[in-house]
Order: C-alpha cells, then structure tokens, then sequence
C-alpha cells in the first residue's frame, strides 16, 4: 500500500489537476474522498490541523503535506524524474498564466447568469458558511487564525457575486481566457504541448479545457480548432478517464461521492 495518500473532491478543478499529474507522473497514491459540499469536510478540525487553508487537495507525503494543487504539480514532476517533463520557460508561462484565472468565478459566474435564481441561492450558501466559520472562530481557539482567513475568503466571494456587475465581471473573465488561449502555441492531435512527453502545460491546459466545457464556455475555443482536436484525443487516452477530469456536472456524481467521502 502506498504511503502517498491525496485528500481530494472529484468535482473540484484543483483536485482534478492533482491527480491528472499523479497519474501521468505514474505516482501510486491512496485515495481519499473529502466532501465540500454537504458535510463540508473540510472545515473539520480533523482536516484543518492538516490543512489550515481547508482547501482540496491536500497531498500526504514522506516529505510532507502539500495543501496547494501547484505544489503538488511540482511534486509530480519531480516525483516522475523526466517522466512528466521539468518546467521550462515555455510550460511555466503557461501553467502561470492559467493560474491566474478565476475557476470559481468563471463557473459560478456562467452558472449564476444562466439561472438568475441562483443570484439569491449561492450567497446564501456562502452566508450559512461563514456563519459556521464565525463559530468556530469562537470555539476553537488553536485554529482561530486560519478560520478567520477563511471567513473572509468567504465574504469576499460574496461581495464579488453581488456587488457591481457579474455581467461585466463575467465578460472580463471571458476576454482574459480569449487572450489567454490565443497566446498558447499551435498543437496537433494526439501530441504533447511541449514535446515528445507529457508536461503540466498538458496537465493544466486538459483539465482547464475540460472546465471550459462543463461551464458551458466551450464557445470560447472556437477559434482555436487545434486545441479542440487536440483535447478531444487526449481526453481519450487512459490517464485523461483514470483522472476523473469532468466535462460535465453530475448532482448525481456529486452525491455518490460525498456519500464515500471522508
């Protein structure tokens, strides 16, 4: 049994970037289910003296806890030793500049534009949510700090959702992914992004495409026909499927999992 062990929720994009780059790094880990969404797992002290962030994933390791999907990349990389290539300049630009994309906002924000119920629901869960975080902050002392950070994380989320214009922010959101996928080099079918071997440009840019089709913004890719191909024959491959990478939201997904988790 491996003493690897990655703490994840399979419809999270994060967890789905760490174990695409488990898997193609060929790293033998244990799985282990946490459930955001309903028991929220992850504001239990349980897994906050892990991960104070209260964040998945969380990868376990002789070395360590990694509790940030980057540092895990990094990880399987090394882990690989030249299996999953090393950083370049090249592959870190483009790994960077996906990360600083908003996932949350991107998806919320369509979900929310195209079922305006939504407006009112969404706050509301995140309102119930720092409501349980302001309890903890008075009854758990030792993590005070990190229930704190994470209350206005929280808060902030709200703000972005019901302040101003989530048309326009949504736009701003779509142009960036524009200029984004337009600056990436052309790629062909059935090939790497960088080469002969696999790389996190490949891990970023699979699971990145992938949410762009579950959010409902495939249309943004359209005027990149080669990354289209090139997603549809990787997402065909073995460790693409044995990475769960979702292009489409499941409820029913969603609840068998967290009915496993934790």
């Amino acid at each position: 049994m491996s003493d690897i062990t990655l703490y994840h929720t399979p419809s999270s994009y994060y967890s789905m970037l760490a174990r695409y780059a488990l898997n193609l790094a060929e790293v033998d880990y244990q799985s282990h289910l946490v459930d955001i969404h309903f028991a929220k797992d992850h504001l239990s002290k349980e897994y906050i003296s892990m991960n104070p962030k209260m964040t998945v994933p969380t990868l376990l390791v002789n070395e360590g806890v990694l509790t940030d999907s980057r540092e895990i990349l990094d990880y399987a990389v090394r882990f690989s030793q030249g299996h999953l290539k090393d950083t370049n300049t090249e592959i870190s630009a483009i790994v960077d500049a996906h990360y600083m994309i908003s996932i949350e906002q991107l998806t919320f924000g369509h979900v929310m534009l195209k079922h305006p119920l939504l407006k009112l629901v969404l706050p509301k869960f995140l309102g119930k949510i720092c409501h349980r975080l302001e309890q903890s902050i008075k009854e758990d002392t030792l993590h005070q700090m990190a229930y704190v950070k994470k209350l206005e994380l929280n808060r902030s989320r709200i703000r972005y959702f019901t302040e101003g214009s989530l048309v326009e922010k949504h736009g701003l959101i779509q142009a960036a992914i524009k200029r984004f996928l337009e600056s990436l080099p052309a790629v062909e079918g059935g090939s790497w992004m960088a080469g002969d071997k696999p790389s996190l440009a490949d891990v970023v840019m699979a699971v990145f495409l992938a949410r762009l089709k579950m959010a409902g913004e495939w249309s943004l890719v359209d005027h990149r026909p080669d990354l289209v191909v090139w997603f549809e024959d990787l997402s065909q491959t073995e460790a693409f499927k044995r990475s769960d990478i979702w292009t489409q939201f499941s409820p029913l997904r969603l609840i068998k999992s967290a009915r496993k988790a934790f």
